[in-house]
């Protein structure tokens, strides 16, 4: 299918076919597809570009995102999460010309830049097991850092508990660094602003964004202390230019003037509930406004997806066992039960066909 438009929570092709999405344009629309208060700030901006000259909308989207955040002093904007992280590899490995491997868990999705693979420089942990201690390789050594997304982004299951701070205590124990990545999880996905914070004591050192950050306009960015970013050429052609910042302050905005964070949570918990109830033979993930529905195989997950979109419904294609739930955080609860209802439709179609 083809887009024609999209506004808030829905999707016109270009024969004018309705959907609700259940996708958020992949996470990106949190305060909606066409957010009124995002347009009306990129189209006050006077001018588009300054490379890595200073201006007041960059300063001041900075100081917004740092009064969110104690204990972070600095923050490099980019435009895609690839960018993002890269930039978290630069400065974790900056601080050792001998440890620059980078600790990462199995099934996590840190982008698609050959830098952000990790293939070559990093060493992986298996995906955890309820009550088992990490699986750290034996290269540990050789490690300057970890990196976590804040769940994993594939089919939305969030590490058991305990995990993370035991993954924080090996940090502090072998002077690692702790980068999560919130490019999916950020801006009140999972009912609270960041995903780490799901995790009790997980106290990063740094934190990728990007995703929902502009509401649809490019933006990204690394957050951190200055004195790890000391050293590290950090600038981006595109990074921190006015229309992101401008995006970027409206949908801070925004999820401040609707309460957001809070309304994921609530519309997470229905969401999550209702699935459980109306779907008892399926196995859910996520929190907040982020869920999975684990299948018995790629096929079947994809056959739900197609009858999802045949009936009026976008919901995400993993290409793995799973069908990907994120709806974006305006979504009015009548669109959103009426979302859940295609969906069941469609599970209870594609598993007729078994």
């Amino acid at each position: 299918m083809r887009w024609q438009s999209a506004v808030d929570s829905h999707v016109y092709d270009d024969d004018l076919k309705h959907y609700i999405d259940f996708t958020s344009g992949i996470f990106v629309a949190n305060v909606g597809h066409a957010n009124k208060a995002v347009g009306a700030a990129i189209r006050n901006v006077d001018f588009f570009h300054t490379y890595t000259y200073g201006t007041d909308i960059r300063d001041y989207y900075i100081e917004r995102l740092l009064a969110r955040n104690p204990g972070f002093d600095a923050c490099a904007l980019f435009c895609s999460g690839c960018e993002a992280v890269e930039a978290a590899l630069r400065v974790m490995r900056a601080r050792s010309p001998i440890r620059q491997a980078v600790l990462w868990v199995d099934g996590n999705f840190h982008g698609r830049t050959q830098g952000a693979a990790m293939r070559m420089y990093a060493c992986k942990m298996s995906w955890p097991k309820n009550g088992e201690q990490p699986d750290v390789p034996v290269m540990l050594r050789f490690c300057c850092a970890v990196i976590l997304e804040s769940y994993r982004g594939w089919d939305a299951r969030f590490y058991p508990e305990g995990f993370v701070e035991k993954i924080q205590q090996l940090c502090v124990e072998h002077d690692l660094l702790l980068c999560m990545d919130e490019i999916q999880a950020g801006f009140g996905r999972t009912g609270k602003f960041w995903g780490h914070e799901h995790y009790p004591g997980c106290k990063p050192d740094l934190i990728c964004f990007g995703k929902a950050a502009g509401g649809g306009v490019p933006l990204s960015g690394l957050l951190g202390r200055k004195e790890l970013f000391e050293g590290v050429e950090l600038t981006s052609t595109h990074g921190g230019h006015p229309l992101g910042c401008a995006a970027g302050l409206a949908v801070l905005n925004e999820i401040d003037r609707l309460d957001l964070v809070s309304e994921s949570a609530r519309k997470g918990e229905f969401m999550h509930q209702w699935l459980r109830k109306e779907l008892p033979d399926v196995e859910i993930q996520g929190h907040g406004m982020v869920g999975a529905l684990l299948t018995d195989s790629v096929n079947t997950a994809d056959h739900i997806v197609d009858s999802c979109r045949k009936y009026g419904l976008l919901v995400v294609q993993t290409g793995r066992p799973s069908v990907k739930l994120g709806p974006p955080l305006v979504i009015s609860d009548e669109d959103l039960l009426a979302g859940l209802q295609i969906l069941k439709q469609a599970v209870h179609e594609s598993l007729r066909r078994l």
